[in-house]
């Protein structure tokens, strides 16, 4: 079994509004990355910010455990935390909630790196995304609370002592060409390049992209 956990706390500062609410075409950015990962996952857990559960059950209904940071702006850490608690799989694929391009295959590709290991983590143009990793999430856990106790905010922070594979872009291009499952929506112009995007995907299916 395998958890979904999807971040979407985060201040969303450039956007102007919180980034997983954003509509695109016709769902919130959430929603398709909630979408996507349903073809690979059998729990859903979303971490939202103090205070907007009621605003992410109205769009991702009942089907998905909602958890809140229990104080803002403390970083994804504090997410990861809430979210890693509730969850009841071994293992848990993360995925932040502005990733509307996220490619199903691309998730399976990692979870299977995983297996048997405390995680796997994709290395894109030299630099890990922690954020796209799989954990597993006892040991992961276990980690994150510690570094958080320290004062640190950052996923990779949680690395040392855990047995983590690194997953070379050249294995996820192969599922992605471009890497659009990396794609973070940061401002309102991506909206618009996002949309294109997905237009392009719904029409050509048989390019082996996602199309949500």
């Amino acid at each position: 079994m395998l958890t979904a956990v999807i971040l979407a706390g985060g201040r969303s500062e450039r956007m102007g509004a919180d980034k997983g609410l954003v509509i695109l075409l016709d769902r919130p950015l959430v929603r398709h990355v909630a979408d996507a990962l349903n073809v690979v996952v059998q729990e859903t857990v979303v971490s939202v910010g103090k205070g907007m559960t009621a605003y992410y059950r109205n769009v991702l209904g009942g089907d998905v455990v909602i958890v809140e940071d229990s104080a803002s702006g403390q970083g994804p850490l504090e997410g990861l935390s809430q979210a890693l608690g509730a969850a009841s799989s071994e293992y848990c694929a993360i995925a932040p909630c502005d990733t509307p391009l996220l490619v199903p295959d691309v998730v399976r590709a990692v979870a299977g790196r995983a297996t048997g290991h405390d995680g796997a983590v994709p290395l894109i143009h030299g630099y890990f995304e922690p954020l796209h990793g799989t954990y597993r999430r006892e040991a992961f856990f276990e980690q994150v609370r510690k570094r958080t106790a320290q004062g640190m905010n950052r996923p990779i922070d949680c690395y040392e002592g855990l047995d983590i594979v690194e997953v070379e872009e050249q294995a996820l291009r192969r599922h992605d060409p471009e890497l659009l499952s990396f794609w973070n929506m940061n401002e309102p112009s991506d909206i618009e390049c996002a949309e294109q995007r997905l237009s392009q995907m719904r029409s050509t299916p048989s390019s082996g992209a996602w199309p949500p």
